[in-house]
C-alpha cells in the first residue's frame, strides 16, 4: 500500500503538530514566568533604594539609625515593594511561592546588600 499525501498530512496533524504547540505554550509560559520574577525582583530593588535614599540615609547622617530604625527601614522597603507590584504580580508571586513573607525578606535582604556601597568606596 502507497503511502500518500493524505497519509503525511495525518501524521503531522495528529502527531506532530501537538507535540510542537505543546513545546511553544511551555516556552511561552517560561518566558512569562521570567518576566514576571523579573519585574517582581526590580520592585523590590526600586523599594529598598527609594527607603534607602528617602530614610535610611537621613539617620545615617544624623547618627541615629539603630536597629529600630533598621527594622522601621526594613517594614518600609516590604511595604514600598508590595505598592510597587502589579496586581498580577503579587497574584503571581502567592502562587509560586510557598512563603512569600521570607521570600521577600530574602529579597529585600540580597538588594540591600547590593545597594550598599563598597567599604571605602562613596556613594555617588
Amino acid at each position: 500500500m502507497p503511502v500518500t499525501i493524505n497519509d503525511i498530512l495525518y501524521v503531522l496533524i495528529t502527531v506532530l503538530l501537538p507535540l510542537a504547540l505543546r513545546f511553544a505554550w511551555q516556552f511561552v509560559a517560561v518566558k512569562i514566568e521570567d518576566t514576571r520574577y523579573a519585574t517582581a525582583l526590580n520592585d523590590i530593588f526600586n523599594a529598598v533604594e527609594f527607603v534607602n535614599q528617602t530614610f535610611v540615609d537621613a539617620l545615617k547622617e544624623k547618627g541615629c539609625f539603630d536597629d529600630e530604625a533598621k527594622a522601621h527601614a526594613f517594614t518600609k522597603a516590604k511595604d514600598a515593594a508590595m505598592e510597587l507590584m502589579t496586581v498580577n504580580t503579587r497574584k503571581w508571586l502567592e502562587k509560586s511561592v510557598t512563603d512569600v513573607d521570607s521570600w521577600l525578606t530574602m529579597q529585600i535582604e540580597a538588594a540591600v546588600r547590593g545597594v550598599k556601597p563598597a567599604k571605602g568606596a562613596e556613594r555617588a
